[in-house]
């Protein structure tokens, strides 16, 4: 991808947080691996964008974006620790003890 396609991506999150159809919770994936939620892509938006701009290796590059219907366990923000995603699975447990997990 290029820097204007990285910068159209973090634009596209804090314009629209959530997906549709479904609304699914977007969020964004740095060069390092980092999930960074919605609110803190509009809170640091400045240093997400200076950093895909310039292709920084500071940790703040955005390479992609995501949503929680994407993804197969819990996974919190990098940067406030927020829950972005839930784990279901102990939610089913709790409703069906007698079942199992499949992975």
């Amino acid at each position: 991808m290029t820097k204007r396609d990285n910068v159209k991506l973090l634009k596209s999150i804090v314009r629209t947080p959530f997906a549709w159809p479904g609304g699914y919770e977007r969020f964004a994936i740095t060069t390092d691996g980092a999930a960074i939620c919605y609110k803190c892509c509009a809170s640091e938006y400045a240093i997400l964008l200076r950093s895909t701009r310039g292709r920084d290796n500071d940790g703040w590059t955005v390479a992609a974006a995501s949503s929680d219907c994407e993804m197969d366990g819990p996974l919190s923000c990098d940067h406030c620790n927020r829950e972005i995603i839930e784990d279901w699975q102990d939610d089913m447990l709790e409703i069906y003890p007698d079942s199992t997990p499949t992975k």
